[in-house]
């Protein structure tokens, strides 16, 4: 079954269209929830129950002129394992010490700045700035990139995931990130 057929099924709220689905891109869906919670193997299970029940009610509205199904899955699963982690992480944060030494470093994403617009506007135009200089990467690139830094994999993963040594991924992560700080300088 293709992912027109998916979608219709789905649009239709045909619950084997999320069967047909799960059999398409689960071991995709289930790849990239690994990356990103591969310490909490139960949370993962939980976030793909979570993630089951989003696309039932999200894929009707999802557009196949804007990205390809498999990219849009990607987006959501990332996200929704990523919200995960950050709770997580909140909870982890929670604790029952009063011994300072013991206490766990936590990390707000607060903005202290007084323009919240202005770094809205700044974020954006950052985040175009990024997408056009690795639309310039060679694809072997980009694959690597996103698979450390969108994936959240580790260098042994994607060593043992590609065939290189872990130091052949480091030196070439290394290097790409040097080629986006000169590109991001030059489009500046």
């Amino acid at each position: 079954m293709d992912d027109r057929e998916i979608l219709a099924k789905i649009r239709t709220k045909d619950p084997e269209g999320l069967t047909f689905l799960e059999e398409t891109y689960g071991s995709f869906i289930r790849y990239v929830i690994r990356g990103i919670l591969a310490g909490y193997p139960e949370d993962a299970e939980e976030c793909l129950n979570d993630i089951r029940l989003k696309l039932w009610h999200t894929l009707p509205s999802y557009d196949p002129e804007r990205s390809s199904l498999k990219t849009w899955l990607a987006r959501i699963t990332r996200n929704a394992a990523l919200d995960r982690l950050k709770a997580l992480k909140r909870r982890d944060c929670h604790f029952e010490t009063r011994d300072p030494a013991k206490m766990p470093r936590c990390e707000t994403t607060r903005s202290s700045s007084a323009d919240p617009l202005g770094d809205a506007l700044l974020l954006a135009e950052q985040r175009a700035r990024l997408n056009e200089a690795l639309n310039r990467l060679p694809a072997r690139d980009l694959e690597l990139f996103l698979r450390k830094y969108y994936y959240l994999q580790t260098a042994n993963q994607i060593a043992a995931e590609t065939g290189r040594s872990k130091r052949s991924v480091e030196s070439r992560l290394a290097r790409i990130k040097q080629q986006l700080a000169l590109t991001l300088k030059e489009v500046r």
